[in-house]
């Protein structure tokens, strides 16, 4: 079998008018679904077909992942709301030798130097600007999802083509 093939047809190419990945016909016994290739189109019902596109197929992978990236944008938009914390340390040595050439007596000591800061701050309103992130983050993650349904009625509708013209194929000699 032959890996890779988004779709296989029966003959020519698939009703799309065009074969968009430059994938020529196959053998008429074979039905490639989102990359995978299946043998015997009886084998595999229209729910197989569909379940196994929408589970293997790269572009559909793809969105979906896209989707869950924009989805973190809302929570961040959300941030701003809450309080920024701040905490700063530092610690240093310092030693100190002094040599008097008089009668004064030599100073030798060493200090250890500590600090450590911490730094609350809570913005009470910022210009209407946090309202608006999280807005137009929720805008895009609504256009995201119209996205994906898009690619997935795409994809499925190029996979039951496949099917069918593979199921049409056997039927008719």
């Amino acid at each position: 079998p032959v890996h890779g093939d988004r779709f296989v047809e029966a003959h020519g190419r698939l009703g799309n008018q065009s074969d968009p990945f430059g994938q020529r016909a196959r053998p008429r016994h074979q039905i490639g679904v989102g990359h995978n290739l299946v043998h015997h189109a009886d084998a595999q019902s229209l729910r197989d077909a569909f379940a196994q596109t929408y589970e293997t197929n790269p572009d559909l992978a793809s969105e979906r992942a896209g989707l869950r990236a924009t989805d973190e944008s809302v929570p961040q938009a959300l941030s701003n709301w809450r309080p920024e914390v701040e905490i700063d340390s530092s610690y240093g040595l310092r030693k100190r030798d002094r040599d008097f050439n008089t009668s004064a007596p030599d100073i030798k000591n060493t200090d250890q130097l500590q600090t450590i800061s911490l730094n609350v701050s809570q913005n009470l309103f910022r210009g209407f600007r946090t309202l608006s992130e999280t807005d137009r983050a929720q805008n895009l993650v609504a256009a995201g999802r119209a996205d994906l349904i898009t690619t997935e009625q795409s994809v499925l509708l190029q996979a039951v083509t496949a099917y069918i013209n593979v199921v049409r194929h056997r039927v008719i000699p």
